[in-house]
């Protein structure tokens, strides 16, 4: 999520920022390098209420929750595409970043205080692809807590919360050549790719599609 932040109150809180991260001892001389972001980042993200910043047994943490979506396609002849962030471009110093730590990464949007997590998903959607109408969200999202390193900072610490939801798209909204979103400092990809039919959130080996197959959240939005 974006916002316009007041250049006294971002200077006042970069400053805070520095000096804690110096108070435990996180080196910031990599950060902006090698695919990692900057402290200008890290200052945008606690002022938008993207991320906290916590003490836990004397380490200091990022804590961020994101709404990611699995979504889906299937043409006319049955067969289903997979839609995967394949890569990020730094227009600030040319960087490429790819995901190695994960073999697939959805669409995802960090969550803002108090943000509903499919509310979160569908602005993402809605910013990332510029889709307004899915053809349905499935209604139990997976929910899984990960903690690392993270590439993003290297030295700080991250718990990430991840709200997970299957969604499905029509041919109305579906592009072959997959999606780009151009930003000032980056430009993010995502492409299609081939897979078999997914297990839906929710699935058993007694009931392959699941209850939440029969339920979608919403067959339109």
């Amino acid at each position: 999520m974006e916002q316009k932040l007041d250049d006294r109150q971002f200077d006042a809180e970069k400053l805070g920022l520095t000096q804690l991260l110096r108070q435990y001892d996180i080196d910031t001389t990599l950060w902006g390098a090698e695919g990692a972001k900057t402290v200008n980042h890290l200052v945008k993200e606690i002022m938008s209420h993207e991320c906290q910043l916590v003490e836990n047994g004397g380490e200091l943490l990022r804590i961020v929750s994101i709404a990611e979506g699995v979504i889906t396609y299937i043409n006319s002849d049955g067969v289903t595409y997979r839609l995967h962030k394949q890569e990020q471009a730094s227009e600030e110093d040319n960087r490429t970043r790819t995901r190695p730590y994960r073999s697939y990464a959805p669409v995802s949007e960090k969550m803002v205080t108090n943000e509903e997590p499919l509310s979160a998903l569908m602005r993402g959607i809605n910013d990332e692809l510029g889709i307004a109408t899915v053809l349905s969200v499935y209604k139990t999202p997976e929910i899984k807590v990960v903690s690392s390193d993270s590439l993003s900072f290297p030295g700080l610490s991250s718990v990430y919360k991840f709200h997970t939801y299957s969604v499905s798209i029509d041919r109305s909204v579906y592009k072959p050549k997959g999606y780009q979103k151009v930003q000032p400092d980056k430009t993010n990809y995502y492409v299609w790719e081939r897979i078999e039919s997914p297990r839906i959130t929710g699935a058993s080996d007694d009931d392959p599609k699941g209850d939440d197959a029969l339920n979608p959240l919403y067959n339109v939005w």
